[in-house]
């Protein structure tokens, strides 16, 4: 019978869900950084409060944490997908940003950059 679940790390010993107990757990903290960031930037001035970035990088940390957890505790293809494209659209939009804000590009080149 073919094995469901993915074991591509050294922690993990068997397809049981807590079987990565460090990895899982540790994902508690960019849940707990999001719910911390997201009180912050409640409380910062009105213009920084309606800026679309920040929030959706928190909602990206957020998903991150879950996506993240749900793979370290029930390691298939899904909850990987569930774990790898929150990060990769936080890379991506973290990219996009810093090209757009910090280094002054252009939509396209920052649009191509990410």
């Amino acid at each position: 019978m073919a094995r469901a679940y993915i074991d591509a790390y050294c922690e993990r010993t068997g397809p049981e869900i807590w079987n990565e107990p460090l990895n899982a757990v540790t994902n508690l903290a960019f849940i707990v950084s999001a719910v911390l960031l997201a009180r912050s930037l409640r409380r910062a001035e009105p213009v920084v409060r309606a800026d679309w970035a920040p929030w959706a990088l928190i909602v990206l940390i957020f998903l991150i944490g879950i996506g993240s957890a749900l793979f370290h505790t029930i390691a298939t293809r899904s909850t990987a997908l569930a774990d790898v494209i929150p990060i990769a659209l936080f890379i991506l939009l973290a990219t996009y940003l810093a090209l757009r804000r910090l280094a002054g590009a252009n939509l396209w080149i920052s649009l191509a950059g990410m």
